[in-house]
């Protein structure tokens, strides 16, 4: 019977907390591809933790810049035009 590789906890662990280190708000924080890598390969490196991730950064969420960026039309409806960062 062919056994399955399925990782373990702690490695799930720490691609998890590497992936948090991807998403920070700032691009500054963010771990460089080659850093990645070597986290990736070797586990014995030690990961900073992780900051604010831009998807709940507080500078991200809520209405501040929205309504310069929203269309009135005739029938009291709004449309938002997505802008990237």
């Amino acid at each position: 019977m062919p056994t399955t590789m399925n990782p373990q906890p702690d490695e799930t662990v720490r691609c998890i907390h590497i992936g948090l280190l991807c998403v920070q708000d700032s691009p500054n924080e963010r771990p460089l591809v080659s850093s990645i890598m070597s986290f990736l390969e070797n586990g014995d490196i030690s990961l900073p933790p992780p900051k604010e991730s831009v998807y709940f950064a507080e500078n991200n969420n809520g209405n501040d810049g929205a309504a310069e960026n929203t269309v009135n039309s005739a029938n009291n409806m709004s449309i938002t035009e997505v802008e990237g960062r």
